[in-house]
């Protein structure tokens, strides 16, 4: 689960920052930003981290990990941070990032020996799907266009980006692995939507065949 790099803390911490302008005749494009709220979570004893949020309705879904290395999610109220309702999975593994649609909370990860999992939540964290990529691999990524879902993280040691089916069982539509044959292994570590053209936008790294990392932007249709 060490593949992904996130902040490590010794509790869940989250912050939602309020951006206001900052008034200054000498810098108009300076801004103040003032923290709105901070919130502690300790859901257990040992070492809990948390990787990812999103909106989810009126609150905050906060994915991670707990000390037990199974995968975590709290929901947050948006105004003031508290917490409202908070699931542990019975799978060991880790959630790294997520997206809402309608009254559905998805969600991305991987199981504790890297097989990439996708769970799809209602509102009371009630797991309603939960699919599993039979390859090692690990999802570290998620968008979605308004019609399906896309998924980035990487498969067997190469960057991969996923379209799946917004239904039940989340079907896998297509697959494509970000690869050249001069590199050596790679990682989509984030996905988005360009709204105006449709095209799928990722960022991540890979290695050359030197073993050096380098950064990497692919732009999908």
């Amino acid at each position: 689960m060490s593949r992904i790099l996130a902040l490590s803390l010794a509790t869940v911490i989250l912050t939602l920052l309020l951006a206001a302008p900052h008034v200054d005749t000498q810098a108009q494009d300076e801004v103040e930003v003032a923290i709105r709220w901070t919130r502690y979570i300790n859901p257990t004893d040992g070492r809990d981290v948390a990787y990812g949020t999103c909106v989810f309705g009126d609150y905050v879904a906060v994915m991670g990990v707990e000390g037990s290395n199974r995968p975590y999610v709290a929901l947050l109220h948006k105004s003031d941070g508290d917490v409202v309702r908070e699931w542990i999975g019975s799978v060991r593994g880790a959630l790294y990032n997520c997206i809402s649609v309608g009254e559905r909370l998805y969600a991305v990860g991987a199981t504790h020996d890297s097989y990439g999992v996708i769970y799809v939540f209602d509102k009371n964290l009630g797991v309603l799907t939960r699919v599993r990529n039979e390859s090692q691999s690990v999802y570290s990524s998620i968008a979605y266009d308004g019609k399906a879902l896309y998924i980035g993280g990487w498969k067997e040691w190469v960057g991969l980006v996923e379209k799946r089916a917004l239904d039940e069982s989340l079907s896998l539509v297509s697959s494509k692995k970000i690869y050249f044959d001069s590199w050596s292994g790679g990682l989509i570590s984030d996905i988005g939507v360009e709204p105006s053209t449709g095209r799928i936008w990722a960022v991540g790294w890979y290695y050359d065949s030197n073993g050096k990392g380098h950064s990497l932007i692919v732009i999908l249709d």
